[in-house]
């Protein structure tokens, strides 16, 4: 029900990526087979570690049309199916408008299941990305992860729009941002001028504590071993 009505705007945060992100909408939206572009569905039948009431969601992409479009029919083929809804992100960001579209859809999600938003170690949520993430009741991120904030800005230009920047502060402290982590950014001219303050999922959630990150993930990542194949001719020495 949200597309349609939205009249997309030239504000763009990010890189302000303006990519189609293709849909295939033949087969279940449960079925991992089914190939989107920029989106990836993993249940337990995919990966025995995720529980039966979960979904996980996978996105890597602008957060940019046909995004909200796209994860609005995903969940028409999922709701009333699972407790726990992962929505995994790895983008550069992308259109506040479509930011606003995707955070709708995502507190209409939040309604009936739990909603788990999770920044992978070596992934990014640049700039309008972060309001899509703040959408999550649990907000997971990797220590060695890339964050990026700015103030909104039309795409033949680098200096932040007044209007798009107060809108965006209002939406991420709407969204449960700190006010004195706002204030920061604010007070120091990191949104409201041109230019990009970089900071880690680490930053985040230990020195800045600006409840965007509500769990670090473990910095060490098991891996199963993986030896070469033995040769019973060769001879150890």
């Amino acid at each position: 029900r949200h597309a349609g009505n939205m009249k997309w705007s030239a504000v763009f945060l990010g890189l302000a990526l303006v990519l189609s992100v293709g849909f295939d909408a033949a087969g279940a939206a449960e079925d991992s087979r089914v190939h989107r572009i920029g989106f990836r569905i993993l249940t337990q039948a995919d990966d025995r570690s995720i529980a039966a009431d979960t979904i996980e969601i996978h996105y890597d992409g602008p957060i940019a049309y046909p995004m909200a479009e796209n994860l609005a029919e995903i969940w028409m083929g999922l709701a009333g199916r699972y407790r726990i809804v992962v929505l995994d992100l790895n983008s550069h960001g992308g259109d506040l408008h479509h930011a606003k579209a995707v955070a709708s859809i995502l507190r209409d999600i939040r309604e009936s299941v739990r909603l788990q938003t999770i920044v992978r170690l070596d992934h990014s949520c640049l700039s309008a990305c972060v309001l899509v993430y703040m959408q999550g009741e649990d907000r997971i991120a990797g220590n060695a992860t890339s964050w990026l904030f700015h103030g909104p800005r039309r795409l033949e230009t680098n200096v932040p729009s007044p209007g798009a920047t107060q809108e965006y502060i209002s939406l991420l402290r709407d969204a449960g941002v700190h006010a004195s982590f706002l204030a920061m950014l604010v007070e120091g001219g990191r949104l409201n001028n041109p230019g990009a303050y970089w900071m880690s999922g680490h930053e985040l959630f230990e020195t800045y504590r600006a409840n965007i990150v509500t769990r670090l993930l473990d910095p060490w990542q098991p891996e199963e071993p993986v030896e070469p194949p033995v040769d019973t001719r060769i001879r150890t020495r």
